[in-house]
């Protein structure tokens, strides 16, 4: 190794110093910066290097995406486990997923905003583990009944009917493992 090539930690294993650096990388600059040999100087290895950890670029954003996944599951299931009217939870699993997006706006984007017809397939067990969050939202819209409960005048029923929808929508949809497309939610 030369001595003007950055060196890392040797107690470090490669590959958890490849995602290490993918990460700062894409906190501090942002997806357009997750560049393999980017990452592979600043590591001190070759790019080649990062493919006997990762079988692609796309393999190493995988491997982000989950990291992302796992913050933003364990918030929401936390949430959710809460006390309170199927609303109120709904509201907080909401508020959740919201602070995630403005707390980790890049995790959010790769998330969330890249463009899946330009990557490889995202992995089945990976897709699994991803829906916790949809889950806890669908089990919070389980029971309609409470939510169109009005808890405090019009505007709960306004936002029950928004809110309660989308998610009855996905729910039914997983339940006939059609494809579930986004639907937006307007929480107030």
């Amino acid at each position: 190794m030369c001595p003007s090539r950055p060196t890392r930690d040797p107690a470090t294993p490669l590959r958890e110093a490849i995602l290490q650096e993918a990460r700062t990388l894409l906190e501090g600059e942002g997806y357009a910066a997750l560049s393999t040999r980017r990452i592979a100087s600043a590591v001190g290895c070759t790019a080649t290097s990062i493919y006997l950890h990762f079988k692609s670029k796309d393999s190493l954003i995988y491997a982000l995406i989950n990291e992302g996944f796992e913050e933003l599951n364990r918030r929401v299931v936390e949430v959710s486990k809460g006390d309170g009217s199927a609303l109120s939870l709904l509201r907080d699993v909401a508020r959740a997923y919201v602070d995630f997006g403005l707390e980790r706006p890049e995790y959010y984007e790769i998330m969330f905003m890249l463009r899946a017809d330009q990557m490889e397939r995202f992995p089945a067990e990976s897709y699994r583990k991803a829906r916790t969050t949809l889950e806890a939202f669908a089990g919070l819209a389980s029971a309609p009944a409470e939510l169109e409960t009005p808890t405090s005048g019009p505007s709960a029923r306004s936002t029950t009917r928004k809110c309660s929808r989308p998610c009855a929508r996905w729910s039914r949809a997983r339940r006939s493992r059609s494809r579930m497309t986004p639907i937006p939610c307007a929480i107030s």
